[in-house]
């Protein structure tokens, strides 16, 4: 026993396509093929519990979306809204290079958008929260773009030559990891095309072009951080959600004892493993908040008509917030009530 669980440590803390101490093990075990069959044969009492857990999710879901029916509604208005105005835009044939990146980037901002009303309309508020993280960093460059446009006309088109160092990076990782994956190398002349496209973009916008964030001021004898750029387009009070959404991303010790999902954030002697409905506050408002931001930069590329729509939005992004609250405050008095009775019960 004591020699199998060392083996097994080492399958699993080995690199993943490494074979060597997995087929050493597998050759121990005697008729392995006819025990891995058996195991990977489906029970009924298999089938059983993945029809329960379907049903129970189904019903889960739609006493969810009962009792956020005002909220959901009134956000996925919201999103068509956005797309209304943005549709315009979209549309247009010849686009120059500011209109090209806000289109991508709001079209970034609304499929981001459709993925955390999904999550949370299925229960999942903790991992709506960790995909918001993304829509506020692609609210972040899309302000800053449009901020420093004015003054700084090339911004937009450095940021879609970016995509060389991009290329570049991706593709060097790649190769290194070969042996492993057992993947077709890039060629050799390819590599050395990006390095010369990259190089010759360090001399055309500056030394710290393929630094991170370079497309922001490469000419700049300093680079520049998502955190420094978020206080230049005023963003800087987003800072606590945002870091309180990367301990969804990163296993920090706190991200373990602390979930949105839960009664009070925390846990007593519970796992959070499944749908929860609540804790959707947070990751609800944050969302319509940065679409209604990209949006509104998108819509400054328009005609005015468009201009007191977005005025109006924002007062929406306030009664979705409302709408949201309501909701979790609700469940969670009934929540009370009912665990109130059960130990008068008692």
């Amino acid at each position: 026993m004591a020699k199998m669980k060392k083996q097994i440590l080492e399958i699993v803390t080995s690199p993943i396509a490494d074979y060597k101490n997995y087929n050493l093990v597998k050759n121990e075990i005697k008729d392995f093929d006819e025990l891995y069959e058996s195991f990977c044969k489906p029970t009924a009492e298999a089938y059983k519990c993945i029809l329960e857990n379907r049903y129970r999710h189904e019903g889960f879901v739609n006493r969810l979306l009962f009792s956020y029916h005002d909220a959901f509604t009134a956000a996925d208005i919201f999103l068509e809204k956005c797309l209304g105005i943005a549709r315009g835009m979209y549309e247009k044939k010849k686009k120059n290079d500011l209109e090209e990146v806000l289109c991508r980037l709001h079209s970034r901002a609304v499929l981001r958008t459709n993925e955390i009303l999904t999550l949370l309309k299925n229960g999942f508020p903790d991992g709506a929260f960790a995909s918001w993280r993304s829509l506020f960093e692609t609210t972040i460059v899309a302000l800053i773009i449009i901020q420093e446009y004015e003054q700084d006309p090339k911004i937009a088109e450095r940021y879609i030559k970016y995509i060389a160092v991009n290329q570049k990076k991706q593709a060097e990782v790649y190769n290194e990891h070969l042996d492993v994956w057992m993947y077709e190398k890039i060629d050799d002349d390819r590599i050395s095309e990006l390095k010369k496209e990259v190089e010759d973009l360090k001399n055309k916008y500056g030394k710290n072009f393929d630094k991170e964030y370079g497309w922001f001021r490469p000419a700049e004898q300093r680079t520049y951080k998502l955190d420094e750029i978020s206080k230049l387009v005023r963003n800087e009070c987003m800072k606590p959600y945002y870091k309180l959404s990367s301990s969804e991303i990163h296993p920090v010790p706190s991200s373990l004892y602390h979930k949105l999902g839960l009664l009070h954030g925390t846990y007593n002697e519970n796992y959070l493993m499944n749908g929860s409905n609540i804790g959707f506050v947070d990751p609800a408002q944050l969302t319509i908040l940065n679409l209604w931001q990209v949006t509104g930069i998108l819509s400054s590329m328009l005609s005015s008509d468009h201009f007191i729509d977005i005025f109006f939005l924002r007062e929406e992004v306030i009664n979705i917030a409302k709408l949201f609250h309501e909701a979790e405050q609700k469940i969670l008095k009934e929540d009370l009530k009912s665990n109130a009775n059960k130990k008068r019960k008692k």
